[in-house]
């Protein structure tokens, strides 16, 4: 897996190029409508609907309706170097003195199931680690 430290390094598909995969992904539905019957319909109110769309109007589409299904997690990341996390093991904000960061974000790596129980034990071990700091 590549980790991206600086995002202006990520690779960028142009607009364009996803508006055109759009548009064949389209036809292609259109084209295998379930009942031979209903193939010139489909093609009729996938194909006329997206002819009349500009360009911009799709991208416009896009970007309102595109998000994630995902919980955001490992945005602050945690490890030991500030050159490749945000908080040290104990939640701690690498160079920032009494600030914390003690939710799913602090995460040093995705998980593959449900963030619920971890963001709830993240949050249990944080008090922990501020109480006994405190001490």
């Amino acid at each position: 897996m590549r980790i991206y430290r600086d995002h202006s390094s990520l690779p960028v598909l142009p607009v364009e190029r996803w508006v055109a995969s759009w548009r064949e992904a389209e036809e292609a539905k259109a084209s295998r409508a379930p009942l031979p019957a209903l193939v010139e319909w489909v093609r009729l109110v996938r194909v006329v609907g997206m002819a009349v769309a500009t360009d911009e109007a799709l991208i416009a589409d896009f970007r309102a309706r595109s998000g994630t299904v995902y919980h955001p997690s490992c945005t602050c990341r945690m490890g030991a170097a500030p050159a490749t996390s945000v908080v040290d093991a104990r939640l701690r904000v690498h160079g920032v003195p009494g600030l914390r960061v003690i939710d799913a974000s602090a995460f040093p790596n995705l998980i593959a199931g449900n963030t619920n129980a971890p963001a709830m034990l993240m949050g249990w071990k944080g008090a922990e680690l501020v109480l006994a700091d405190a001490r």
